[in-house]
């Protein structure tokens, strides 16, 4: 997975460099903005659900969770391609003032499954800090902490 990850993250920042160099106006800029916020989903995907996978013995519903963010995957990439098919569409009627893609609801509502995968992100971090915090300290180093 720490492979994928990389390879991902590789392909991000090809097409980041060929959008920001190389595309002017049209249907490549906005298929270059929808790979790129499908990759950086990806990315922060794949982090979430790796450490969830390697920090699952301390989650208590780890199958729940496992499930939970599949299922997220599996909507966000639906969407990506919802999201893509419209976005050709408005550019074939020629719907959008594309110089201000970044600012339309649907490219923002795009952007916000990489905010929310950050949040659950966030969330499985503190019940994995509450469960270590659980754990009782058997160390003299832990035990001193305890004491003060």
């Amino acid at each position: 997975m720490k492979m994928m990850i990389l390879i991902i993250t590789a392909l991000f920042m090809f097409n980041s460099g060929l959008h920001y160099l190389f595309y002017q106006d049209g249907i490549l800029i906005t298929l270059s903005l929808l790979a790129m916020e499908v990759t950086r989903f990806l990315v922060f995907f794949l982090v979430c659900y790796y450490f969830t996978n390697k920090a699952a013995k301390l989650l208590q519903n780890k199958e729940t969770w496992r499930c939970s963010l599949k299922i997220f995957l599996v909507v966000n990439i639906a969407w990506c391609i919802c999201s893509g098919v419209i976005n050709y569409i408005a550019y074939s009627y020629d719907w959008y003032d594309y110089s201000q893609l970044c600012h339309t609801t649907l490219f923002m509502m795009l952007r916000f499954s990489g905010e929310i995968v950050t949040a659950l992100f966030f969330a499985i971090g503190i019940l994995i800090t509450l469960k270590i915090k659980k754990i009782p300290r058997t160390t003299k180093h832990d035990l001193e902490i305890k004491k003060n």
